[in-house]
């Protein structure tokens, strides 16, 4: 995810603490092996930006509970959507811009007059 997303997000208010992600993370592999790229669920414990622009992630991962920091660029999914489909649902662009809203689709209603 890119970090103005992650930005706009955060401003929104939409990233509560429980929310379920996915993510990459480096873990220790077979043989004491470090830095084996991993994707695992976490759930959010709290997001935070740096003073440098960076959105830091706080995450607990819901196998064992283990915490550990991720950088946005490693969300793959939240609640189980990718973060731009996600951040439509809010009005959000990929950019972390506000998307502009067409008219609302659907039935209109019949005039029950017939006279006017």
């Amino acid at each position: 995810m890119q970090t103005k997303l992650a930005e706009a997000l955060i401003n929104r208010g939409v990233l509560p603490a429980g929310t379920e992600v996915t993510a990459r993370h480096n873990a220790m592999g077979l043989g004491s092996v470090n830095n084996v790229m991993v994707t695992s669920e976490f759930s959010i414990i709290k997001v935070a930006v740096r003073s440098d622009g960076e959105v830091v992630w706080t995450l607990a991962n819901l196998r064992d509970g283990a915490h550990t920091k991720v950088l946005s660029e490693a969300i793959l999914d939240i609640d189980g959507m990718d973060p731009v489909r996600f951040a439509s649902v809010y009005d959000i662009t990929a950019d972390g811009g506000k998307a502009v809203v067409g008219a609302r689709r659907g039935r209109k209603p019949k005039n029950r007059n017939p006279e006017g």
